[in-house]
């Protein structure tokens, strides 16, 4: 019992007591029952703001410039159908390396087999974010996700 009123004390000073919360109930869940929890987050926005993460460059790149400078531990991703159907890419960079993305769109997309999701055309959603193994912990993911600006020209 030790040990674990241990890591849920860790836990609960690295990330709070909600989110510990959370993920102990949905690891005891998972053990009874399977299930998916998916977020939808939507904007009518046509263009993003993206701020960077520390020591990474985060910005909306091509369809070329993602395969190019993919970085070897996201190696084998191949996303040229979401850049066919123009679907937006925004990476984050390290060292001239993509080590993390998210797609978003505005077109139907299958999530999994048998499930579909479909928003109306005003909305632009996020179906997809990888993070390599490397760089996780360094809040890509805030950075990724970005909070929606008015405006275009080029996402930094």
């Amino acid at each position: 019992m030790g040990r674990r009123l241990g890591n849920f004390q860790a836990s609960t000073a690295r990330i709070g007591l909600a989110r510990t919360l959370v993920t102990y109930v949905d690891a005891r869940l998972r053990r009874l029952v399977p299930y998916e929890v998916c977020r939808v987050e939507t904007n009518y926005d046509e263009a993003y703001g993206w701020s960077d993460a520390p020591g990474y460059e985060t910005r909306s790149v091509t369809s070329e410039e993602f395969h190019a400078q993919l970085c070897p531990e996201l190696a084998g991703a191949d996303i040229r159908w979401a850049f066919a159907r123009g679907d937006i890419c925004i990476a984050s960079f390290c060292r001239g390396e993509i080590v993390g993305h998210s797609l978003y769109t505005r077109h139907p997309t299958a999530v999994r087999q048998g499930v579909i999701f479909e928003f109306p055309s005003t909305f632009v959603y996020g179906f997809e974010s990888r993070t390599a193994p490397s760089h996780r912990g360094n809040r890509l993911e805030s950075a990724l996700e970005g909070e929606p600006t008015r405006g275009a020209g080029t996402h930094r």
